[in-house]
This record gives structure tokens, sequence and C-alpha cells, in this order.
């Protein structure tokens, strides 16, 4: 089942809420637990058996924002991702950099689900 518009609305407004209260510019999903609940029911991995996924959601003032791959990132936005403002941050698959994403998405104070370089 795919989420609706509002349950996308009121995800993004409590992680809003979140990161407004912790003073950061965003907040990073990158566990697929997370990002399933974020985006209401995406299936954003490959292999079960991993906690990441082959992606990562950014949440910000503007929204969510994909950071995926050239090659993940038309099969979650076709397939996974429910419809909506989806503002992707893509990189070619063979250089795809995590800390490169964020720097070009301009978000440098982050909480992170998991481990994240800074």
């Amino acid at each position: 089942m795919q989420a609706t518009l509002s349950e996308l609305q009121d995800k993004h407004a409590r992680l809003e809420m979140l990161r407004q209260a912790r003073g950061l510019d965003a907040i990073l999903l990158t566990r697929s637990d997370n990002i399933a609940w974020a985006t209401g029911g995406a299936r954003p991995f490959i292999a079960v058996n991993q906690d990441t996924a082959v992606c990562a959601i950014l949440s910000g003032s503007e929204g969510f924002r994909l950071l995926a791959n050239n090659i993940e990132e038309g099969r979650l936005l076709s397939e996974e991702l429910p419809a909506g403002s989806w503002r992707p941050l893509m990189q070619p698959w063979y250089r795809e950099s995590l800390p490169e994403a964020l720097r070009q998405a301009g978000a440098s104070r982050i909480g992170a689900d998991s481990g994240v370089e800074g």
C-alpha cells in the first residue's frame, strides 16, 4: 500500500519538529526500517539481512530528499517511493559518497540513525 501525501507530510512534520528541537540542518535516515516508516512502507533494500538501505532520505526544512546512485534512483522513484515532491540527489554508482552527497545538499549539522562521518 502506497502512502498518501498527507502521511508523507505528517512524517516530515514529525521529523521537522525533532530537527528544529535539536538545532540541526537535516535528519538523515539510512536504515531500511526508518526509511520504510518515513515513506509509508517503501522497501529501500536489496538484501533483507542488512540494516542499511541502498539509498538515504534527508529530511530538512524543504522536505524530503532522496540520496541514491544512478542505478537505484529510477527504480526507487518508480517502484518503491510514494508519489511526492522528491528532490533526488543522484550520484554515479562508481563514485557514490554519502559525505559528498550531504555536502552537495548543503547540510552540515546532521542527526542520523546510523554512524555517519561528521
